[in-house]
């Protein structure tokens, strides 16, 4: 996977320098999620309770080359309270979105992992213990469909 990530980097650096970017279209987006979320379930005794919290942090920059096409590229730091080291992992940000209609985008790379799914269809802490995923994506969101597929490939 790390060869992945390299030439995934190297397509968009090439991408960043061979289009003459802009001011005016580079934007630099600074995200960040602090997290506490607490499990317990009473009754249940096979079940063990569990705790998150963290911080995880999403710099990156986003390139638009096109109206419906941009390419992202930055870092995920994932930052869990408690741990002996600050950052835990720090994963690359690479995403190729392309918008084909109204309400629809594809995505493929770091996956979007805020998904419009039911808790109990879905492991919501998945982004806490898990915040990168890599793959191909295709989200809607329009006034009839809200919807959300993907393919992760790498498995960690």
């Amino acid at each position: 996977m790390d060869i992945l990530r390299r030439w995934a980097l190297i397509v968009a650096l090439t991408v960043f320098s061979a289009s003459g970017a802009s001011a005016a279209s580079l934007d630099f987006i600074f995200e960040d999620q602090t997290f506490a979320r607490n499990l317990e379930w009473t009754g249940l005794e096979k079940l063990k309770g569990q705790t998150y919290i963290g911080n995880i942090a999403k710099p990156y920059f986003t390139y638009k080359i096109q109206d419906n096409i941009t390419v992202d590229a930055g870092a995920v730091l994932n930052m869990p309270f408690g741990e002996d080291n600050r950052v835990q992992t720090v994963d690359p940000l690479i995403s190729l979105h392309y918008m084909f209609a109204p309400g629809w985008r594809m995505n493929a790379g770091t996956l979007d992992w805020r998904h419009p799914l039911l808790n109990s269809n879905y492991n919501e802490f998945q982004e806490y213990i898990r915040p990168v995923g890599q793959g191909f994506q295709i989200q809607g969101n329009t006034k009839h469909v809200r919807q959300d597929t993907w393919n992760d490939w790498e498995q960690k």
